[in-house]
């Protein structure tokens, strides 16, 4: 169901941690905020046991700098092959990810330009928060009644659906932290380790267990050296498994079939200068390949 822009910007922008004191008229501070405030409409592709298809998540999102980096939910934006930005204007601009880390549920966007009228939201550092969460604002800023973001909004969990339930919100400085100050790569795949049997199942190589490729994303670094994603959803002894894709078996070396590993290739990856080469091991159709790829440019 297709929700209108202005529903959204009022949705995103009215998230917010204000102050007992505050005095501050609410139009106002909506009228001062709502240009830096832009939804999110991405399309991607979804896998399940009945094959692949395309489907649309709709989110929302912050300005952060002059030369268009936009903050919003790495659920809204990660895996997706299409992200399309709009403003409070109507503008919608193409965009594409540079960073994310979603285990902190972060992703940062790019644009090739920043429309006129739009404005760059202030960072705050810290906040403490009661508000309530809705539907539509994943990914959108919570602000102060001063008009600086004090966080991004990732998700709630309700019992019926509304805002009646418990919100998440990652605090700016840890969004800072994990897509500004730190040098974040983005992947643009979603994947699941292998349990040990299941391992064994599909033939991976002895004392390896690896990483299942669910979806790749166009135009990403994994797109790029040619890694291919699921094509359906299989049931394995109770568990769901993506296959008809690539095994991630190691990446520069290093084992992808564990948390810890996997956090060790992402520094790995982070720390390569834009094109340096980077070598990927997978099992693709029971043969072991090795592809290279490199570095994307800098942000």
């Amino acid at each position: 169901m297709r929700i209108k822009l202005s529903l959204i910007l009022f949705a995103a922008t009215l998230v917010w941690c204000l102050a007992p004191a505050a005095a501050q008229d609410l139009r106002k501070i909506f009228k001062e905020v709502s240009p830096s405030v832009v939804v999110i409409r991405a399309k991607g592709q979804e896998v399940t046991s009945g094959g692949t298809s395309r489907f649309s998540e709709t989110g929302s999102g912050v300005l952060i700098s002059q030369d268009g980096k936009v903050m919003t939910a790495a659920h809204v934006v990660h895996a997706m092959d299409e992200i399309s930005v709009e403003f409070l204007g109507g503008e919608t601009l193409k965009a594409r990810v540079v960073a994310s880390e979603p285990a902190a549920d972060l992703s940062l966007l790019q644009l090739d330009r920043v429309p006129p009228g739009a404005q760059v939201s202030p960072l705050a550092e810290f906040f403490q928060t009661n508000a309530t969460i809705n539907a539509g604002n994943s990914g959108g800023p919570m602000f102060a009644s001063n008009g600086e973001v004090l966080g991004i909004v990732s998700h709630n969990v309700s019992k019926g659906g509304g805002s009646e339930g418990l919100g998440f919100v990652v605090a700016i400085n840890t969004a800072k932290k994990l897509l500004l100050e730190k040098k974040s790569f983005w992947t643009g795949t979603e994947a699941q380790i292998l349990p040990d049997d299941i391992a064994d199942l599909l033939n991976v190589p002895p004392g390896l267990s690896g990483l299942v490729l669910k979806t790749v994303a166009k135009s990403s670094p994994a797109a790029d050296i040619g890694l291919r994603g699921a094509t359906m959803i299989v049931d394995i002894g109770g568990e769901k498994i993506p296959l008809g894709g690539d095994i991630l078996l190691s990446v520069e070396g290093i084992p992808t079939g564990s948390p810890a590993n996997l956090a060790k290739v992402r520094d790995v990856l982070a720390s390569k200068a834009p094109g340096a080469p980077f070598k990927v091991t997978i099992l693709r159709a029971g043969r072991v390949l090795e592809l290279t790829g490199k570095a994307p440019s800098a942000q």
